[in-house]
């Protein structure tokens, strides 16, 4: 697409001549599918998990269900956020959430944890297809004065969402008389979120831009030029595998001692003290420095082992979970921000 072509097609589009949302109703309609999407990904991350040992699921198939989906929700989203490069974010982010909906709405209907694995390496193909669409669409459509406002804003929105339907999706689950059930009626859920998506997502308008032409492949230039970006790369791997070693654990444990909809409330409290620190992180980072952030959200994620760990000795009720999920929450934020904003400043001695 030529410059000239691209003037021609913002005033069709909605969009100005730098290629910036000019139109209230399509950033209105970007806040929704963010708010949307992310509360749709969000449980069914954290539902699969706990659906799979109501199923009876061993440990063995929690463990590749976990890293089959982290692994290619990683590795394939250079790929296909290419892919939007050349056909378009929109149609990658309608096919991800096509794919995500459609293998979360089956999960129901599974009953084998084979077959649940092969379903969740289906949703994770969705996810790498639609996150980084859907990121480099908000890329697309600002600046370097504006950027930062808006993705703080779509961040916002998607977490705030998240805990409305955590608290939703807990009270229709009620609604099954078993354990099992809830699960499936949540999932039936979730599905309908990526499908509400979907229809939001197919009247949103691509932003008019220059088709790819060149060809970028993966390289691993910055971690072997760049020593500093190397050491974080490896310290995140480390604290990346320690956590690894857990997540098939949790499902089990928070199964056994928590129901479906005693599960959503644990998860709302992770959502609600992730909100409040992002809120306030971004006042006091200046002040704390990032490799503090980093240090502080990696040591306090030590309870969360050790608050499972007192639950099993002293058989405590569900509801002491909730304290572990809140600080797991708030040490999130801070992992979160201080990531970001350290391989952002990483990336520009790159």
């Amino acid at each position: 697409m030529t410059d000239q072509e691209i003037k021609e097609e913002v005033l069709i589009n909605g969009y100005n001549e730098n290629g910036e949302m000019k139109s209230k109703k399509s950033k209105f309609s970007l806040y929704i599918i963010s708010a949307i999407s992310t509360s749709a990904n969000f449980i069914a991350r954290a539902y699969t998990g706990l659906y799979a040992v109501a199923i009876g699921s061993s440990a063995t198939a929690l463990s590749l269900i976990t890293a089959l989906r982290n692994l290619i929700q990683q590795v394939f989203q250079f790929t296909f956020g290419r892919i939007s490069d050349r056909i378009g974010r929109k149609i990658m982010m309608i096919i991800g959430l096509i794919i995500s909906g459609i293998s979360v709405g089956l999960f129901p209907l599974i009953r084998n944890e084979w077959v649940l694995v092969v379903g969740v390496v289906a949703f994770s193909i969705g996810f790498a297809c639609y996150y980084p669409s859907f990121t480099a669409l908000q890329g697309d459509i600002t600046n370097k004065k504006n950027r930062a406002g808006l993705i703080g804003i779509i961040t916002i929105f998607g977490a705030f969402a998240t805990l409305i339907f955590l608290i939703l999706v807990g009270l229709f689950g009620n609604l099954g008389e078993t354990n099992l059930q809830q699960y499936q009626i949540i999932l039936l859920i979730v599905a309908g979120l990526f499908l509400i998506s979907t229809i939001v997502t197919i009247f949103l308008r691509d932003p008019p831009r220059k088709k790819l032409t060149e060809k970028k492949t993966f390289s691993f230039d910055p971690l072997r030029k760049n020593k500093e970006f190397r050491k974080f790369v490896i310290a995140n791997s480390i604290v990346a595998f320690a956590m690894s070693l857990g997540w098939p654990i949790y499902p089990i444990i928070r199964g056994a001692y928590a129901s479906a909809s005693e599960n959503s409330w644990i998860w709302a409290a992770f959502t609600a003290l992730q909100i409040i620190i992002l809120l306030i992180t971004r006042k006091i980072i200046d002040k704390m420095g990032r490799k503090k952030l980093l240090f502080i959200g990696r040591l306090l994620m030590f309870y969360v082992p050790l608050n499972m760990t007192i639950i099993l000795i002293f058989q405590l009720p569900w509801w002491h979970f909730i304290f572990a999920g809140a600080l797991s929450g708030a040490c999130n934020a801070f992992y979160m921000v201080g990531t970001i904003d350290e391989a952002v400043e990483r990336a520009k001695t790159l």
